[in-house]
């Protein structure tokens, strides 16, 4: 066998370990976001049975129960979120090896995360605004990371405000769209802006942290840019910008 032969087999062999060792990780990833999926509902269930525990639907409680209802809610809600972000990662791994920039109608995208954000609001007591600027209607980008960076910070600015309004704005940028979610809450120290999406910060305004550290790096993936102006006491502002063009 001469050198040259023996080469080749062996950069053929290194290629079907590559093939191998992608496959388990493709299967690990579609088997994270199967189980992420399939704790939702039981996670969702316990949510709503804890609800109707804490505004006496099965009899009336002492203030102590209501206490310990409202922290058991907490912990379980933790956990949803907790399964959302993993679902979400894994989705957005397996759209990796899938990545493809496709052209969007914004406003398709739009109506369905203001449709979305506006149930949650109807259930609290907060409003939500949403307006695109003229002219802004196609965008160049991968569609499932786009919607899953929006999603989440439409969740957590409905989560983190007690009142209020929730305002998503989208506006041409920059050679780009922009995308503003604005909340109600109780804003964020300048202590904590700075350490925000780093994936071990979990701030008092924030029981995820991980959460906008994963958001981070999707927006990167696209070649996009995310920032967060806040000030304690005056609510947040998450700022996505994505390229309209393939780079």
């Amino acid at each position: 066998m001469t050198q040259d032969t023996s080469k080749a087999l062996d950069m053929v062999e290194t290629l079907r370990l590559v093939e191998e060792r992608a496959a388990k990780v493709i299967k690990i990833d579609e088997l994270v976001a199967l189980l992420s999926h399939d704790l939702v509902n039981p996670i969702s269930a316990a949510l709503n049975q804890l609800h109707l525990l804490s505004v006496g639907e099965y009899g009336p409680l002492t203030h102590p129960q209501i206490d310990a209802v409202k922290r058991v809610y907490s912990e379980v809600e933790t956990l949803s979120n907790l399964a959302r972000v993993v679902f979400d990662l894994a989705q957005a791994n397996r759209a990796k090896r899938r990545f493809k920039l496709t052209e969007i109608a914004v406003g398709s995208l739009i109506e369905e995360l203001a449709a979305e954000t506006e149930f949650l609001c109807a259930k609290t007591n907060l409003s939500f605004e949403c307006r695109i600027q003229a002219g802004v209607t196609r965008l160049y980008t991968e569609p499932i990371r786009l919607q899953i960076v929006l999603r989440n910070l439409l969740l957590r600015a409905v989560k983190f405000s007690p009142q209020g309004k929730i305002r998503l704005e989208v506006s041409s940028e920059n050679g780009g769209v922009a995308f503003k979610i604005t909340d109600s809450s109780t804003g964020i120290s300048a202590n904590e802006v700075r350490d925000l999406f780093k994936p071990t910060e979990q701030s008092s305004s924030d029981s995820l942290g991980v959460e906008l550290f994963v958001i981070k790096q999707l927006v990167e993936l696209v070649d996009g840019q995310i920032h967060v102006e806040s000030e304690s006491g005056k609510g947040t502002t998450f700022r996505v910008w994505i390229p309209s063009q393939k780079s």
